[in-house]
């Protein structure tokens, strides 16, 4: 038997804690068709049931929806804030004040000094405006958002409900696929239980520490439909897009905690249904993640446990 040294093995196990989580229970298929593939999908449900879904996409679809986003670049984020705030200030007499700038992981201070105390006022409003634009200018083009918690001080996350909210008309082949295995006369929750099942059964890759490496492993629906697997922020937003375009009258809650995210729906509750109430109403709660099976209503106890903490933000859709 070979004996790996201490350090070799503790590079395998962190190798092997960092792939995506597979269930087996779950089978893709793809097939290339011309200009198209077509995607096949077999797993088992909460009631152990098997389950089966089809759709098919242009390949100009799967490889130009959102390609070119990528995990967050705080230096270069650093580096178009400081350019906006030198630039804006050139017009002011380098001789009359000094400017001090300190960086930290993910913010940059500024520090004015002058003599004049009216230059010094201008400045300071100036310099302040320039970082502000030029922050929500580089996060908006980059598809990121301020994560605005306690837990997470100067934190940014891909901007969750704007990917919804832009990958409507994307979804149209799994959206079509769904309605017609279905109908229109099947209750609402069988059909959110079928989508919040096969999104659960998809392999699921580590969510990275939200404040070092946002966005890392996120992927917009149709990536994460092309590579089968995702953090579960990407797998929020594939189920969210979907069931918003199913139910387009349905209010959405993306519930963003440190180290996981659920779905809230605003539907009617029965009784031992798991909810939270938000801005006086309440929302059924779901899990995304997997590989264990959890129907509409019921999670994990330690995402009960997080839900009761109110460790969490909400994002309504």
């Amino acid at each position: 038997m070979v004996k790996l040294k201490p350090s070799l093995l503790l590079a395998v196990i962190l190798s092997l804690c960092a792939l995506p989580l597979f269930s087996h229970s779950f089978e893709r298929k793809v097939v290339q068709e011309k200009q198209q593939q077509t995607f096949y999908y077999t797993w088992f449900d909460d009631q152990d049931k098997e389950q089966k879904l089809s759709f098919s996409y242009s390949n100009d679809q799967l490889f130009n929806h959102y390609r070119r986003f990528k995990g967050f670049n705080a230096q270069e984020y650093l580096d178009k804030i400081d350019i906006k705030v030198r630039n804006t200030i050139r017009e002011f007499d380098r001789r009359k004040y000094t400017l001090e700038t300190q960086r930290k992981e993910r913010s940059i201070e500024y520090k004015v000094y002058s003599d004049d105390k009216a230059l010094l006022k201008e400045l300071e409003a100036r310099v302040e405006k320039a970082k502000q634009s030029a922050r929500k200018s580089y996060l908006r083009k980059h598809h990121y958002a301020d994560l605005e918690a306690i837990w997470a001080i100067d934190a940014v996350r891909p901007d969750l409900p704007r990917f919804v909210k832009n990958s409507y008309d994307y979804i149209s082949p799994i959206r079509e696929a769904i309605l017609t295995k279905f109908g229109n006369n099947v209750r609402p929750k069988t059909v959110i239980n079928f989508v919040l099942s096969w999104v659960q059964a998809m392999p699921t890759s580590e969510l990275p520490d939200r404040f070092h490496n946002s966005g890392e492993n996120f992927k917009p629906p149709l990536k994460l439909i092309r590579q089968q697997y995702g953090d579960v922020d990407s797998k929020l937003v594939l189920t969210s897009a979907i069931l918003k375009a199913i139910y387009p009258r349905l209010t959405i809650a993306i519930i963003t905690s440190p180290n996981h995210a659920l779905i809230g729906l605003n539907l009617p509750i029965r009784k031992g249904d798991k909810h939270v109430e938000i801005n006086g109403l309440k929302y059924l709660v779901g899990e995304v993640t997997g590989p264990k099976q959890y129907p509409i209503a019921e999670v994990s106890s330690s995402s009960w446990s997080m839900l009761k903490s109110k460790q969490y933000i909400v994002d309504i859709i």
